[in-house]
């Protein structure tokens, strides 16, 4: 409710959800329980440890096998790709000025 409020109140153009898209959500009384809680650094440090066999880790590979699967699905059926790596700026603690900036590669 609160939600919709806030969309009234600020003009954006909504509409409720279709009971085909209402049927295809999980049901209230399903949970899920954090095994773990990783930055993608961490998670791609793992993931790259050939000698780890944990089942978080098991987990993160095959999840991130699904995800190669459902882009190339995405890049087959036209999807737009746009390569633009994240950037992090280094502020100086006293000026607040951007004092250096550091780009990581996608992977």
């Amino acid at each position: 409710m609160e939600t919709e409020v806030l969309l009234l109140e600020h003009d954006v153009p909504h509409q409720p959800f279709s009971q085909a898209v209402l049927a295809c959500l999980l049901p209230p009384t399903f949970s899920i329980t954090a095994e773990a809680s990783l930055t993608y650094a961490e998670a791609q440090l793992m993931m790259d440890d050939a000698g780890r066999k944990d089942p978080v880790t098991s987990s993160l590979r095959g999840l991130n096998s699904l995800a190669k699967i459902l882009k190339q699905r995405r890049i087959q059926n036209g999807a737009l790709t746009l390569a633009s790596p994240e950037v992090r700026f280094h502020i100086d603690s006293e000026t607040h000025d951007p004092i250096d900036l550091q780009t990581k590669e996608l992977k």
